[in-house]
């Protein structure tokens, strides 16, 4: 508990070393598909990312073991505000979250969404509203979701990649490094490549200090 706390005071502080506030509090414990909807996704879009305050009852009718109490919850969403905020991680994140909110709204992902199972979308939502950290490992994490909800349709993954990739509007060289990152970290020239599109858009959409 000692080392939770710590962490939400040093998030904190590296939030107001960053220049702004990045922090929303809500007194409602969303779901993932809650936080993935356009108002979640949008806040980290935005550079900001929100944290739940809730009561105990709330957090025991979430069903999540992990955060049986509302203090446990809110200290969860505070390690998740650290790793959004830590220097090294934060433009690249904003920059994977504006594409993919541009990416949801796309007509072709939103035809493909509606092909694929609860699984994914469930998947989707996962990575989008409760994973933080490098943002090539977020594009990874969501590229290997969607290849298994393919697979689940025994169809080919590639038309489906390809359209993830045109809904990001990535340009040739980019969608060449996407599609060569995995979780594995096994293309570092290719994951720096991805990484330093997903800052550069966070910097031309002024999101980034």
């Amino acid at each position: 508990m000692r080392d939770a706390v710590g962490s939400s005071r040093r998030c904190r502080r590296r939030a107001r070393h960053c220049g702004r506030s990045r922090t929303g509090a809500s007194a409602a414990c969303p779901s993932p598909s809650c936080a993935a909807s356009s108002p979640g996704i949008a806040a980290k879009a935005r550079a900001r990312r929100c944290v739940c305050l809730i009561d105990d009852a709330a957090a025991r009718a979430h069903g999540d073991p992990r955060h049986p109490d509302g203090l446990t919850f809110a200290l969860h969403d505070l390690c998740h505000l650290e790793k959004f905020v830590t220097p090294e991680h934060h433009a690249g994140q904003v920059g994977f979250f504006r594409l993919v909110e541009r990416a949801l709204d796309a007509p072709a992902m939103i035809a493909l969404d509606a092909e694929l199972d609860d699984g994914w979308r469930a998947d989707r939502d996962y990575v989008i509203a409760d994973m933080n950290g490098s943002a090539v490992f977020l594009f990874a994490a969501l590229k290997m979701k969607l290849k298994l909800a393919v697979g689940r349709r025994q169809a080919p993954f590639d038309p489906a990649l390809e359209i993830l990739l045109g809904a990001m509007d990535f340009r040739d060289d980019v969608r060449d490094a996407a599609r060569a990152v995995s979780p594995r970290r096994d293309h570092p020239a290719a994951a720096y490549r991805l990484l330093d599109h997903f800052e550069t858009v966070a910097r031309d959409a002024g999101e980034s200090p």
